[in-house]
């Protein structure tokens, strides 16, 4: 196959969620010297096209889901070549599911477009207390600190993480949140950085906020 035949394909492959074509695909595009990035590209691309299915009520939750880890498998191929290069990570990101709550579908398709964007990210799962996710934001030495809530029971867990990441380190890091009870609103009463209503729209509000850390640090 040619090297737009191949991306085709994989993009397709994508959009359909086959899980299984993904991974041999982006091994075949690396094997003919498409460049990871462009790769990654493609891949980012075929899950936007996923996102916009779903927004127009042709695709369920369930083929979001089913798109994310097809695009997983084309990470897991070419994620250590873009390490193993001279790139630098956009950004650091870590993510969670707040205490209480173990709904992951939504922050796992934040997570997966953030990587597929160049962010650095680090998922710590679900049901995560305020201080793992401060602890794991000065390790790792994160620029953004995301915070995911499903119910609203879970809703004040992000205000408590926001308070912690503020007593430890004040001004160190970004915080934005999201989940389905949340809203611009929320974010502004507790502080946050920001909100997003998607992911698509969590990578422009990440890149912003990270620009606008950086630009602030004294050269």
């Amino acid at each position: 196959m040619s090297v737009e035949e191949i991306l085709n394909k994989l993009s397709q492959a994508i959009v359909d969620g086959e899980i299984e074509q993904t991974g041999p695909l982006a091994e075949e595009a690396v094997k003919a010297q498409v460049p990871p990035e462009e790769i990654v590209r493609v891949a980012s691309s075929a899950m936007k096209r996923t996102g916009q299915l779903y927004e127009s009520k042709e695709y369920y939750v369930a083929d979001l889901i089913a798109s994310a880890e097809a695009m997983k498998m084309v990470l897991q191929v070419v994620e250590p070549l873009i390490a193993s290069g001279k790139g630098i990570a956009m950004g650091v990101v870590v993510i969670g599911t707040v205490q209480g709550d173990v709904h992951d579908i939504g922050k796992n398709l934040v997570a997966t477009v953030l990587q597929t964007a160049g962010f650095e990210v680090h998922d710590l799962g679900i049901n995560v207390p305020a201080k793992q996710f401060v602890d794991k934001a000065i390790e790792v030495g994160a620029d953004v600190v995301g915070a995911s809530a499903y119910t609203s029971t879970a809703l004040a867990y992000q205000r408590d993480i926001l308070t912690e990441l503020n007593k430890v380190a004040p001004g160190k890091f970004k915080f934005v949140v999201g989940g389905a009870p949340t809203h611009a609103e929320w974010a502004r009463n507790i502080g946050a950085d920001g909100w997003a209503p998607d992911a698509w729209e969590t990578v422009k509000l990440v890149t912003q906020l990270v620009e606008l850390k950086r630009a602030a640090v004294p050269a």
